[in-house]
């Protein structure tokens, strides 16, 4: 069954009409972060301790609040930014809208918005952070050096034009009240190659490779990083199962904690973090290796209310913004100096004896050229492998 939203199936093309191919320089370099676990991201460049965040420029905040809102353009879960920008405005008193979509489509928006002189959105996240580079060079992205700059992993921004805000890591989550026999003990026992097993037919669902830059990032460690091990063989064994297919991971999730499924790929602490705190009978692995996403965020050139969004970027990278976000999702954050409460006090799921950390993480395809060609051609093998949209 197939979940689709109308525009699945066109922005990938016109991104690809947009976007360049990323120089080589760019990003996180290949295996910096493979073997860094979430208590040695430390370890990414970044050795000495910072002072306080400076307080943001007093002319800045006053700019800002006269504009009084700034839109958001977000592929995070919605509950999630909500609580977290309500923090962002308790603080400053400025409005933020976020507007919650599939990754490449909402990049995809932003991108024809600002083609056509449609300005509207302040700030742009995304999971794939190579999508920036080109809107950069064609000067649809601002040029602006928060004081957070300097506290930042060197790997995890391009300065002055994005910041990596948060790592999430991606699993397989399941429903305890779906789950027969040794399910529980198979899924933490037989890494990614659970999903390959016949006993999930019919009980299972993933995400479309054309969803966004997580899932392409999921999807391109199967097919080309870790090929030899894996590659289509292993995908068209998770094919044979009939997943279920959505072009947007938060109805899956929502599915999968109604009983809808028994396990589900892909699944972030985004995903079932907030649905395991009220009370839904989730949980969630992360086998070995675990692909990380970096969420990063750049500020439109053209923004409506370009004070706002420049004090939204102060306060999203600051130690008090990035740890507002760890209430609401257990991620590595891009700074060293930044501490996820819950962990440090094994509260939540860190309590639970089910839960482990990722082990080693997968960040590798941010530096792999294949994975920046704009064409995305992964998603038309994954397409025809999972019998998807118009493939055969």
């Amino acid at each position: 069954m197939e979940h689709a939203t109308p525009d699945s199936g066109a922005a990938v093309p016109r991104l690809a009409s947009w976007l360049g191919s990323v120089p080589a320089n760019a990003g996180i370099g290949r295996r910096q972060v493979l073997r860094a676990g979430i208590g040695s991201l430390v370890a990414l460049g970044v050795s000495r301790a910072f002072a306080a965040d400076p307080a943001p420029d007093a002319a800045l905040v006053a700019a800002a609040r006269k504009e009084g809102t700034l839109t958001v353009y977000t592929p995070s879960e919605i509950d999630m930014m909500v609580n977290w920008c309500a923090s962002f405005t308790q603080t400053y008193g400025v409005q933020v809208k976020a507007v919650r979509g599939p990754g490449y489509p909402m990049f995809d928006r932003w991108l024809n918005e600002e083609r056509v002189g449609r300005h509207f959105a302040d700030v742009i996240q995304t999971s794939d952070p190579t999508l920036f580079d080109s809107p950069a060079a064609k000067g649809f992205l601002a040029t602006y050096k928060p004081s957070a700059d300097p506290a930042i992993y060197p790997q995890m921004k391009r300065s002055g034009t994005w910041y990596g805000l948060h790592v999430g890591y991606m699993g397989i989550g399941y429903n305890t009240h779906r789950l027969v026999g040794d399910d529980e003990a198979f899924i933490h026992t037989h890494g990614w190659d659970t999903l390959a097993d016949p006993r999930w037919r019919g009980r299972c669902a993933t995400t479309a490779a054309a969803s966004g830059g997580s899932t392409y990032a999921y999807d391109f460690m199967f097919m080309v990083g870790l090929k030899d091990r894996y590659g289509d063989a292993f995908l068209r064994k998770w094919a044979a199962n009939k997943p279920d297919i959505y072009i947007s991971k938060p109805p899956l999730f929502d599915r999968l904690a109604a009983g809808q499924y028994a396990i589900a790929d892909e699944a972030t602490a985004a995903d079932l973090e907030s649905l395991y705190l009220k009370g839904a009978p989730v949980r969630w692995v992360f086998p070995d290796p675990t692909p990380a996403i970096l969420t990063s965020q750049g500020i439109s050139a053209h923004a409506p209310h370009p004070n706002a969004a420049r004090l939204f970027s102060e306060w999203s990278l600051s130690v008090p913004g990035q740890t507002a976000w760890l209430k609401y999702e257990s991620s590595g954050p891009t700074r060293p100096d930044v501490v996820d409460p819950r962990k440090a006090n094994k509260r939540d799921w860190f309590a639970e004896p089910w839960y482990t950390d990722p082990k080693t993480l997968y960040l590798d395809y941010l530096t792999e050229p294949a994975f920046a060609d704009p064409a995305k051609p992964l998603i038309a093998a994954w397409n025809k492998i999972f019998g998807y949209g118009d493939a055969s």
